[in-house]
Formats: structure tokens, C-alpha cells, sequence
């Protein structure tokens, strides 16, 4: 290598993550919408 040598580093490729969370909802109701999930899901 000399001065003024450029080096190319290529970017990573992107990738999708993966997420596994759970919200819980505020005071003593759950959404319609979230308890279907759930049970879809068979978490409940």
C-alpha cells in the first residue's frame, strides 16, 4: 500500500431481527383484537 491508498470495506448485508416482546396492557381490560392473538397464538 502507498499514501493516499483508498480501501473499500463493503457495508454488512441487512438482515431482518427477530423480536420476541410482550406488552401488558394498562388497567383491567385487554383489546378484543389482543386477547384473539393470544389465543391464536395459544399463549392463553
Amino acid at each position: 500500500m502507498s499514501v493516499g491508498f483508498r480501501l473499500y470495506i463493503p457495508q454488512r448485508p441487512k438482515t431482518n431481527g427477530e423480536f420476541n416482546a410482550y406488552v401488558e396492557p394498562r388497567g383491567n381490560t385487554v383489546a378484543p383484537a389482543l386477547e384473539t392473538a393470544a389465543r391464536e397464538l395459544r399463549l392463553i
